[in-house]
């Protein structure tokens, strides 16, 4: 019996390279573990990010940064951002424009009962914009 190379194959010789085969898949079966072992850490360690990332945001309101629970923020949270005392005046109705916000559409109006998903952490230039204006209804 001869190999593709012209060697004559042994049994000794094919033992040997059957135990340099085993040795090699032994050696990737124990990369993958630790390869696996790796991936298993990073997943965790993305998980406890996000997970702090959403429990609080930074946005910006009326130029002021905020940090705010969560990823959601509604209308009346950021109106309470702009004027903490509430309407500076009688028949008052506030207006809220957003942008750069983590949805579609990223930028618009908020009504009262509204809320818009905000992008997560403390990048300031990830921040959500958000400008509240205080109109007196005639």
């Amino acid at each position: 019996m001869t190999a593709n190379n012209g060697s004559e194959l042994t049994p000794d010789k094919v033992l040997g390279e059957l135990r340099e085969v085993r040795h090699d898949l032994a050696e990737a079966i124990a990369e993958e573990h630790r390869a696996e072992v790796k991936i298993e850490a990073a997943e965790e360690r993305i998980e406890e990010i996000e997970e702090e990332l959403a429990r609080e945001s930074k946005i910006k309101v009326n130029g002021r940064t905020r940090t705010v629970e969560g990823r959601m923020v509604s209308y009346e949270e950021v109106t309470k951002l702009a004027f903490p005392s509430g309407p500076t005046k009688p028949n008052t109705k506030f207006t809220v424009t957003f942008r750069n916000a983590a949805q579609v559409p990223a930028m618009g109006e908020l009504d009262a009962g509204q809320s818009v998903k905000v992008k997560p952490g403390h990048n300031p230039m990830n921040e959500t914009i958000f400008n509240v204006t205080e109109t007196v209804l005639s």
